[in-house]
């Protein structure tokens, strides 16, 4: 069985023909194609172009073919997993040339194609999940508990790109900061806050220590005000009203 996960969004079907019935008896017949011949077909062929530690991932792949009208669904496999090929292929190389009718110019150069590592996979669905409060099409929740793991969590705060994505999310208000909160556990969002605003270190590391003896509700409030002003990165601000609320409980 293959280790890799290879995942199709959508796919759209447009049929030319001159007779109704055909069309719609064509549409029918690829849904019971796709499903039992040619999904298995395409992961195989996927697992040929997979590379160790990469996540490649294309915008779309357009895949034109004339068939004859004797043994249609025969040519109709054939032909969709030679194009199918193809267009991974030129794809990969960026080929656009002209004799290649089955990727045109314009497709080779469409948005979003890329390849890139497990890690940057992982931290853009994160911060997709962020904004959108959902995953893309793209991601899985095992993408994010990877993520999170201590080792993972560290190496990506420590990554530049990431983290200046990561508070310009946060900046953006409740609803992001929210689902921050609730998705990572105290030691996540402890580290994060000590890089984003290293202040907190000596200002907020009692009330950091102290969270787990606060119900659910509270310890969210807490870090939730704490995130705040972090972001705000003045450190007067941070330490006067670190240590008011310290003094209050």
């Amino acid at each position: 069985m293959s280790e890799n996960r290879h995942i199709v969004n959508k796919v759209v079907v447009e049929v030319n023909t001159t007779r109704l019935e055909t069309a719609t008896m064509i549409k029918n017949n690829l849904v019971g194609l796709l499903e039992e011949r040619l999904f298995p077909l395409f992961n195989k062929k996927m697992d040929e172009y997979s590379r160790p530690g990469k996540v490649m991932r294309f915008h779309d792949l357009k895949l034109d073919l004339t068939i004859p009208r004797d043994d249609y669904l025969h040519a109709l496999e054939t032909g969709i997993i030679d194009r199918f090929s193809r267009a991974i292929e030129n794809k990969l190389s960026g080929s656009t040339n002209p004799s290649h009718d089955e990727v045109s110019r314009e497709e080779v150069s469409r948005e979003v194609d890329k390849q890139i590592t497990v890690e940057e996979n992982r931290r853009e669905e994160f911060l997709y999940f962020l904004e959108k409060g959902h995953l893309p099409w793209y991601g899985s929740e095992n993408d994010l508990r990877d993520l999170l793991l201590p080792t993972n969590w560290e190496e990506s705060l420590d990554n530049r790109d990431f983290f200046v994505k990561l508070v310009s999310r946060l900046e953006r208000g409740d609803e992001t900061i929210n689902r921050f909160i609730y998705q990572l556990d105290d030691r996540q969002i402890t580290a994060f806050m000590q890089r984003a605003n290293p202040t907190i270190k000596k200002t907020a590391a009692p009330l950091l220590q102290q969270l787990h003896r606060f119900p659910r509700d509270t310890r969210n409030q807490l870090i939730h005000f704490l995130l705040v002003a972090s972001l705000e990165k003045r450190d007067n601000t941070l330490e006067n009203k670190a240590n008011e609320l310290a003094g209050s409980i």
